[in-house]
């Protein structure tokens, strides 16, 4: 392919008007304020109006399901992703759900990127649960690489 036939394919100046999309599961531990650790694992599928959101950090909306042992099981869940690794060196997830009598909760966490420890900064999400104002306790997930390929799979590109 020539370099006049890739330019006029792909215009940059409308690289915003498409929209992405991808799955994430990430799993670990999640460590209650007593001490207690359980399980804790999330599948979400991400979806932005705009591709530039990778870029200007516009929230990405978040679908999908959390659990955490002893305190909730696949219990449907929503939220959103900022990717604010340019500007901010940061991924911010915040996820809503509710536990199983039906009180809301929420993840607040955030990956912070190092050129350090790239791979480790950018599989890792370090986070705290609420139940109102109330920390429950931190969670903390990786990505784990064997998904790799099937992470990629996942993204999808439309107009």
């Amino acid at each position: 392919m020539d370099r006049a036939s890739f330019s006029t394919r792909i215009d940059p100046g409308k690289i915003g008007t498409m929209r992405v999309g991808f799955e994430e599961t990430m799993a670990g531990t999640f460590c209650a304020n007593s001490g207690e650790e359980s399980p804790m694992i999330f599948h979400v599928q991400a979806a932005a109006s705009e591709a530039k959101a990778f870029i200007t950090g516009t929230p990405m909306s978040l679908q999908g399901t959390v659990t955490i042992g002893g305190l909730v099981r696949d219990s449907p869940a929503t939220g959103t992703l900022e990717v604010k690794a340019i500007r901010d060196r940061e991924l911010v997830y915040q996820l809503q759900f509710e536990d199983e009598s039906g009180a809301a909760l929420h993840y607040l966490a955030r990956k912070t990127i190092t050129v350090r420890h790239l791979l480790s900064s950018m599989t890792t999400l370090v986070g705290r649960v609420y139940r109102g104002t109330e920390m429950l306790g931190k969670g903390t997930v990786t990505f784990d690489l064997r998904h790799l390929p099937e992470f990629l799979r996942s993204f999808r590109v439309s107009r």
